[in-house]
């Protein structure tokens, strides 16, 4: 990092020098414009020329699966706009069929151009498509519903739930990898009017444990295929608590949005409560255990959640006084 000292010229008017290693990389000129983003106490100056070009990487698929998986999932969190995958020799149908399913796993990329040795992979959605926020929104509105039903489960075992509760986790996983590329091209500042980047950690965080809660959803409805009727008494408790899971999930991410510190600080004192209190149930099988650890995890991750909402409030209340 180097320091420049600000000079004033005119009335109101004040410079700041540019590195001339940086105009000179950048191609600039005098007279070139460039563009300024103004973030509370910093300012961003990039050269606006720049964002036109395509962010591209190309990555060979003759290497171990599950590096090359990890790889891919690296390039587009990243923000890449275009993946171009190559072989040394023709590509066969198994490792075709291997990318496409890959590809299902993640928002907004389609395979755009195909050849015996090359496979491209272009993201189609823009700056003007699904917000960040709009994306969180979702994912929480999905976790929500996945909730109430591997609760309602504990009563009636309904295999057919359970299965499309398990397939809506793969609905969640994908959400919040997007919404994990998003927030970098938020700080990159290839998108604006998203979401301020003070809010990234924030966003960020609150995803990734909405996306651990999903987890534990998927694994209670998995274990209520197991349950039998001699679980009757205990499954009453957990239904319960799932009832209270539900409700003080609900109201951590509505305090998340409305920047209510005071509804969030109250969600997670009765969160870390109940995550206390399940201790005490009574485990008489597996399926039973693992489903009480999950509602435990589920109120402890709800704490998290609260937890981000009063980071994410701080701002409005510092405004307020």
């Amino acid at each position: 990092m180097e320091t420049r000292k600000i000079q004033r010229t005119g009335g109101s008017t004040y410079i700041v020098s540019l590195p001339k290693k940086w105009i000179l990389r950048n191609n600039l000129e005098n007279g070139d414009p460039v563009a300024i983003e103004i973030d509370e106490s910093s300012l961003r100056i990039w050269n606006p020329q720049a964002e036109n070009g395509e962010k591209q990487i190309v990555l060979g698929i003759n290497r171990n699966r599950k590096m090359f998986e990890r790889l891919f999932t690296s390039a587009y969190i990243k923000g890449f706009d275009s993946v171009v995958i190559k072989n040394i020799s023709m590509i066969d149908l198994e490792t075709k069929d291997f990318i496409k399913n890959l590809t299902n796993r993640f928002i907004g990329i389609e395979v755009v151009n195909e050849k015996k040795d090359m496979i491209q992979i272009n993201s189609i959605v823009g700056p003007g498509g699904i917000s960040v926020k709009s994306a969180l929104r979702r994912m929480i509105t999905i976790t929500a519903t996945m909730l109430e039903d591997s609760i309602a489960s504990l009563e009636k075992v309904d295999k057919n739930m359970c299965d499309d509760i398990i397939w809506r986790d793969n609905d969640v996983n994908r959400l919040n990898l997007f919404i994990i590329r998003r927030c970098h091209e938020i700080l990159e500042g290839r998108i604006n009017g998203e979401a301020e980047k003070r809010e990234v950690p924030d966003i960020l965080l609150f995803s990734r444990t909405v996306e651990r809660i999903a987890d534990h959803t998927k694994n209670i409805a998995t274990n209520a295929l197991s349950l039998d009727k001699s679980d009757r008494d205990v499954k009453k408790d957990l239904e319960r608590a799932g009832d209270s899971v539900v409700r003080l999930y609900k109201d951590a991410t509505n305090a998340f949005f409305k920047n209510d510190a005071e509804g969030a600080n109250s969600t997670i004192d009765e969160a870390r409560n109940m995550a206390e209190e399940i201790h005490s149930f009574s485990a008489h099988n597996v399926p039973i255990a693992y489903i009480t650890e999950s509602l435990r995890r589920c109120f402890s991750y709800v704490s998290d959640l609260g937890e981000i909402a009063v980071n994410h409030s701080i701002n409005s209340l510092v405004e307020k006084d």
